[in-house]
């Protein structure tokens, strides 16, 4: 489950690596919310919001007839996740958080809303790859010219002979009131509603939106919370590399806890 503008893409490599695991190979679906990747714009741009999301993933699941799942979120998607255990927390059999808990820091908030805000289109996927490492080479000190392209491919598409993001830009309307003075609302009361399932947080160690005070209380609230963090990385770090897929499939992989 990707972040806020990000579609299915992100998990490609991931979920690659996962459907080839040498101990378990899984079946993973990797969506694409409504007005990102290949999903359909929605008219109605107030559905652009974390229950609508928790409703449409609920939906897929149902349609697929999957009763049970581990989930992965990145961003958004972690906090889709939280709605999804106040409706259906039975669904629920493992979380992995990518850079996002029941809080956020506002700072980060500021920071997604300052490079949303920046629309400068690509001219080639050379000038994409290059946009991108413009934005966040400072928090993603890690990344080569490779991963920039990578990431490049994941966020645009190309339309209509032109590289465009692939997603509805309205989205972003969902924080451009955010400033300095607002208070971030937070999701511990639902974290606490997963006190009985396995949750592994992953943060990047250059993250301004997910912050160690944030994981270390996960962690003192959380009897089965784990975390790690990868170094070099900002938000949201990449799920595949520096062995970061082998400690996914390594958490995926342990016993669960009976229910």
């Amino acid at each position: 489950m990707p972040g806020l503008t990000r579609n299915s893409k992100d998990f490609h490599k991931l979920a690659t690596h996962l459907c080839n695991s040498s101990k378990k190979s899984y079946r993973v679906i990797s969506v694409d919310y409504r007005g990102r990747g290949k999903s359909q714009w929605d008219d109605n741009k107030a559905n652009y919001n974390i229950l609508r999301e928790a409703q449409d993933v609920l939906g897929i699941l149902n349609w697929l007839q999957i009763a049970k799942a581990d989930f992965i979120g990145t961003s958004r998607g972690g906090l889709i996740l939280h709605i999804i255990a106040t409706i259906k927390l039975d669904i629920i059999s493992s979380i992995i958080f990518n850079d996002i808990g029941p809080e956020l820091e506002l700072q980060g908030l500021l920071d997604i809303k300052k490079y949303l805000s920046k629309s400068t289109r690509p001219r080639s996927w050379a000038d994409a790859a290059s946009i991108q490492k413009e934005i966040h080479r400072l928090n993603f000190p890690a990344f080569g010219d490779d991963d920039w392209m990578d990431i490049a491919k994941d966020i645009y598409i190309e339309k209509d002979n032109k590289i465009v993001a692939d997603f509805d830009p309205t989205i972003a309307n969902s924080i451009s009131d955010i400033n300095q003075d607002t208070e971030v609302p937070a999701l511990w009361d639902q974290f606490k509603l997963l006190s009985n399932i396995p949750i592994l947080t992953i943060r990047g160690a250059n993250s301004s939106l997910l912050s160690n005070r944030i994981v270390e209380k996960m962690s003192d609230m959380h009897p089965q919370h784990s975390s790690i963090t990868m170094p070099g990385q900002g938000h949201p770090p990449n799920l595949m590399g520096d062995g970061i897929e082998y400690s996914i499939t390594d958490f995926l992989n342990s016993p669960k806890s009976p229910e």
